[in-house]
């Protein structure tokens, strides 16, 4: 197997005391590696926690693991409170309600503002003024917060938010017993 690094990588400390997680980052590939350096418990998620119970990784040692890279296009934006994002007409929202998002593409109030937000709706329903599951509502507060009069037709790129995290195998040293390192990859055919 091949891979190619996608984007910067970033690192955990890991602790045998309490399962400690990463910041939240957007993926932009379906697979991530994690080499830890002592044996690590991890776990993948909006908001995870490692426990002896999650995926092992041996120290000294890598694994790729999937993860899901869901975005949508934003066709537009009601601003309050909460935030309602709309998608193009015909598809559906790749997002469930208990998601965290964030807008990676679009008018800089948007980015800057919509980085791992709740997904706290979407809206279902047929006939006038149905959403057909194109509609989700995001706790951010844009009503009173300068937000854009007019949404760019040309529109956002909202992304899935996740999180890493990590603890120590229990047995070993307490406190800090290492580090796992985190980047984001795609993989290739055999190498």
């Amino acid at each position: 197997m091949a891979i190619a690094v996608v984007g910067t990588g970033t690192t955990i400390s890991v602790s045998t005391a309490h399962s400690i997680p990463s910041a939240p980052f957007t993926p932009l590939s379906r697979y991530v590696r994690l080499t830890c350096t002592c044996d690590t418990h991890v776990a993948i998620g909006t908001n995870p926690t490692a426990s002896s119970t999650t995926l092992l990784i041996p120290g000294g040692t890598s694994e790729t693991l999937s993860i899901s890279n869901a975005s949508g296009r934003v066709t537009g934006i009601t601003t309050g409170n909460p935030t309602l994002i709309d998608f193009a007409q015909g598809t559906q929202s790749p997002f469930g309600v208990g998601d965290f998002v964030t807008m990676t593409e679009g008018n800089s109030y948007y980015t800057t503002n919509i980085v791992n937000k709740h997904v706290r709706t979407v809206f279902t329903g047929s006939g006038s003024g149905g959403y057909f599951s194109s509609r989700i509502a995001v706790d951010f507060d844009s009503g009173t917060s300068g937000a854009p009069l007019q949404f760019d037709p040309n529109g956002g790129l909202l992304r899935a938010s996740l999180k890493i995290a990590a603890r120590g195998r229990a047995g070993q040293n307490a406190g800090t017993a290492g580090t796992c390192f985190i980047q984001q990859v795609n993989v290739t055919g055999e190498a």
